[in-house]
C-alpha cells in the first residue's frame, strides 16, 4: 500500500516572520484593486508593473539581481522603472518613458487598427490575393525538426511514425546540448564579485539578439 503525500499550500501570511515591521500587511485580491489606492509598486518582473503603467502608478523594478531572460525582466530596460533596493529604501520610484508605453502596446486607441486590419487580410485571403510570409524563426532540420517540434507539443497524442522517430534521435541530442550548456555555464568565469554589483543588458543587445532568432540561430 502507498499513500499519496499532497503538498500544503503556504499562504504568503505565513511567510512573514514575526519581527516584521508592524505595517507590513499581507492582502489577497484582484491587484486592480490594490492598484487603485496604491502610491507605488515594487517588483522583480511581476506583471503587475504593466497594470500600474496602465494606471499612471509609480513603480520600480528591482534590478539587484540582474537583467536576464530567466528573471523575465528583460522588457523592463529603458523604461524608466528600473532601480535599485537602494531607490527603494529612499522612496526613488520611477515614472514610465511615453516612448516605452507606445513601444509596448500602451498606445493611444486611436492607433488601434488590429480589427481593420484582420478584416483586410480575410477579405485578400478570400479572393486569393494574400501572399505568405516566411516563418520569422527558421530552425534547422527540416522535416525532422517539425516532427519535433510537433511531438513536444502533442506529447503522446502524436502518433505518427516521424514523431516517434524524432523523439528517439532529439531526446538524447537536447540531454547532451543542456549538459554542455551546463559544463560551459559553470566554467565561465563570474563577472560579479560584490552583492552590490548589479548585471545590466543594452536595449541594443536585445535587439541583437531578436536579430539571431530571425537569422535562424536558436538562442535558447
Amino acid at each position: 500500500m502507498s499513500s499519496r503525500r499532497t503538498a500544503r499550500p503556504s499562504p504568503y501570511a505565513d511567510l512573514v516572520p514575526a519581527d516584521a515591521p508592524s505595517n507590513l500587511v499581507v492582502e489577497a485580491g484582484p491587484m486592480s484593486a490594490h492598484l487603485d489606492r496604491a502610491v507605488a509598486l515594487v517588483t522583480i518582473s511581476s506583471t503587475a508593473v504593466l497594470e500600474a503603467a496602465a494606471r499612471g502608478v509609480p513603480a520600480l523594478t528591482l534590478t539587484d539581481f540582474g537583467t536576464s531572460r530567466s528573471l523575465i525582466n528583460e522588457v523592463f530596460v529603458g523604461s524608466g522603472l528600473e532601480g535599485t533596493a537602494d531607490d527603494l529604501v529612499h522612496g526613488r520610484f520611477g515614472t514610465v518613458r511615453p516612448d516605452w508605453m507606445t513601444d509596448n502596446y500602451f498606445h493611444a486607441a486611436s492607433d488601434d487598427d488590429w480589427a481593420d486590419r484582420a478584416e483586410e487580410s480575410m477579405r485578400l485571403r478570400d479572393a486569393g490575393l494574400l501572399v505568405d510570409r516566411p516563418a520569422a524563426r527558421r530552425n534547422r532540420g527540416g522535416a525532422l525538426r517539425r516532427a519535433w517540434e510537433r511531438r513536444n507539443a502533442l506529447g503522446d497524442h502524436d502518433r505518427s511514425v516521424s514523431g516517434r522517430a524524432a523523439a528517439l534521435i532529439g531526446t538524447p541530442i537536447r540531454a547532451v546540448k543542456r549538459s554542455w550548456r551546463a559544463l560551459r555555464s559553470a566554467l565561465r568565469p563570474a563577472t560579479t564579485t560584490a552583492p552590490d554589483l548589479v548585471t545590466t543588458v543594452s536595449v541594443e543587445r536585445l535587439r541583437d539578439r531578436d536579430e539571431e532568432l530571425v537569422a535562424g540561430r536558436d538562442a535558447r
